[in-house]
């Protein structure tokens, strides 16, 4: 294809003199050597080359050839008011061989072009009726364009190129809008929409023609419907026009009955006009029953969502004025005004379809789903299309003659999420201390699924349960406290959550706290005055006294005696008091090992008394 392409590029090049030798029609190329073939191949590739887009985006040919001398020779071809003459002076043999060299490069374009767009939907009206969704000229002077059917939305053609031209373009102006159609772009082919027709329905259409000077004295294009394979199973309308100054509108707004058979089918112009040049159309339009159903048939969402996935009213077709179609709630789960709401208030209303022609659009029904902070199970509303025979079929919009959505059920998934209450312990708290923050309830506690706080929850003491003595709850804050001097033990209450938001929806969860076991022992000692005589016995008392908040046993008491005493190893030493250990000991057991005492309850006291001589 490259050595093609290239070698067609350097005959282009040797091609740029026709237009200075001399002007060509392309009715009147049909008469010279090479024949109608040959001159329509011709015509096809300079149209191509016209498009600069085109041949820029598939061959990236534009820097390559000179536009500015073959352009305006295809602009020729199109020109209503050239001369027909061939200047003797400046001959050029238009040869079977001159048009078989480009004919590399307009294949080529010619397989691009027949490539057709895929139908994915229902069609039961025409799409694109005046072809404005293209501009052959763009910004620029009206002018014309071949273009392949993938460009042309909407619209095919059996020889895969579709011609269309700009409003007063050779001075021709448009039917309706900016843009019209001549059929045959550079040979005979159908043009033609995939609709989806029923046996036994009406049929109605619109449509303008006109004929093109150079062509044919009397034009005819024919409107068909036929078969996937373009063998004519219906003809609409046979229009014939002379006229090459103004559009013939033809119409038939009573109806016929459509006797073939159901499925997809063209809607579809030929001509019997020999050649490329003439009947232009416009304003291409059929009207059909529009078909309405829902889509889809089932949904679902979380009750929360801002926007809800709901099913709605697929609609394809014409409307020729506003509709209104009734749906109805025909059963479901979900209650009317606390779950959801519809237009009317009610389990019947109405939703309006504009006027207008329908390409496969959602129409939505105007639910409104409620989010009403209930954890409840997921819930459901079931609905049903009206029927409407004198407006609408109810009919699916996706496969033609496939089985249409009549009801839909749409389910509300419950998204309210219950409080978790999570319990909480504290261990190893000091008793004697005390913490007046030992832990927050809420630490572990989610609202709706997120983290809870004193804002999103209601916190309180679970009925049936108590704050110990020992602790302190704040409701405001969640803190849990121990009061200092606590006795050793496990303190615990239950506490409630619940949602702000909803205060009946609530949880309850347990407080634990350990509190060790500790004391506070105080040791004094005195001999019971302030002097002393040397040789004689002075008498010493310790003091063992525990101030809580636990008993304590097995204290061990040891005492080393200063300087200037003589304490005898042997002396003995007394105990009176509580937590008197059994047994006796000595002043060697004081100042050695210790004395181990016996038990000593909160606020009780042992007395340890024993002699030495003073120095």
């Amino acid at each position: 294809m490259k050595q093609a392409i290239k070698a067609a590029q350097n005959r282009y090049r040797s091609l740029q003199i026709i237009h200075t030798a001399f002007t060509i029609r392309g009715a009147h190329a049909s008469r010279q050597k090479g024949g109608r073939d040959q001159q329509m191949r011709f015509k096809y590739l300079l149209k191509q080359k016209s498009n600069r887009r085109y041949l820029s985006a598939n061959f990236a040919l534009q820097s390559q050839i000179n536009k500015n001398a073959v352009e305006p020779f295809a602009q020729n071809l199109h020109n209503e008011s050239m001369a027909e003459t061939y200047p003797p002076a400046a001959s050029f043999p238009f040869t079977r061989s001159c048009v078989q060299s480009l004919l590399p490069i307009a294949a080529a374009l010619n397989v691009l072009a027949s490539v057709s767009p895929a139908h994915a939907q229902v069609a039961r009206s025409m799409n694109n009726t005046g072809f404005e969704q293209n501009d052959p000229g763009g910004s620029g002077a009206p002018t014309f364009e071949v273009l392949p059917n993938t460009a042309v939305p909407g619209w095919e053609s059996t020889t895969g190129e579709i011609e269309l031209w700009d409003s007063n373009f050779n001075g021709v102006p448009a039917a309706s809008g900016n843009v019209f159609a001549e059929m045959n772009a550079n040979r005979p082919g159908a043009l033609y929409q995939n609709i989806c027709l029923v046996n036994g329905e009406t049929i109605r259409w619109r449509f303008a023609h006109r004929a093109r000077a150079g062509g044919a004295a009397t034009q005819t294009a024919v409107f068909q419907i036929a078969n996937s394979s373009g063998v004519a199973i219906q003809t609409l309308q046979t229009s014939t026009t002379s006229n090459t100054t103004a559009w013939a509108l033809r119409s038939n707004t009573t109806g016929v009955t459509y006797t073939g058979p159901s499925g997809v089918q063209r809607v579809q112009f030929i001509t019997t006009d020999p050649g490329s040049v003439g009947n232009f159309l416009d304003d291409i339009q059929i009207g059909l029953g529009a078909y309405i159903e829902f889509d889809p048939a089932a949904t679902s969402d979380n009750e929360g969502a801002a926007s809800p996935n709901v099913t709605a009213l697929r609609v394809t077709g014409n409307f020729a004025s506003s509709v209104n179609v009734t749906v109805n709630v025909i059963g479901g789960t979900a209650a009317l005004g606390s779950d959801y709401t519809t237009p009317s208030g009610t389990t019947s209303f109405t939703v309006t379809i504009p006027a207008g022609d329908y390409q496969s659009v959602r129409i939505p029904l105007g639910l409104v789903i409620i989010q009403d902070g209930l954890i409840e199970p997921s819930e459901t509303i079931e609905l049903q299309i009206t029927p409407d025979p004198a407006n609408f079929a109810i009919a699916s919009t996706t496969t033609c003659g496939g089985t249409a959505n009549t009801t839909a059920v749409h389910t509300i998934v419950d998204d309210d999420v219950p409080p978790v209450a999570i319990s909480d312990s504290a261990i190893g708290v000091n008793g004697v201390l005390g913490n007046p923050a030992a832990l927050n309830v809420l630490a572990n506690d989610t609202i709706n699924g997120v983290s809870a706080t004193a804002s999103n929850s209601i916190l309180s003491v679970a009925p049936g349960s108590s704050v110990p003595t020992q602790l302190l709850f704040d409701p405001a804050t969640g803190v849990v406290g121990v009061i200092a001097g606590t006795p050793a033990g496990n303190y615990s209450f239950d506490y409630q959550i619940c949602d702000a938001l909803n205060p009946s929806i609530c949880r309850v969860a347990t407080v634990s706290v350990t509190v060790d076991p500790s004391v506070d022992l105080v040791i004094t000692k005195s001999n019971g005055s302030n002097t002393v005589v040397s040789g004689q016995a002075t008498t010493y008392v310790l003091t063992v006294s525990n101030a809580g908040p636990d008993s304590v046993t097995g204290g061990l008491v040891q005492d080393q005696p200063v300087s200037g005493l003589n304490c005898v190893g042997t002396g003995p030493v007394s105990i009176t008091g509580s937590g008197v250990p059994a047994g006796s000991f000595t002043i060697s057991d004081l100042t050695g090992p210790g004395i181990a005492l016996g038990t000593l309850a909160n606020g009780q006291s042992a007395n340890l008394s024993y002699s030495c001589e003073v120095l």
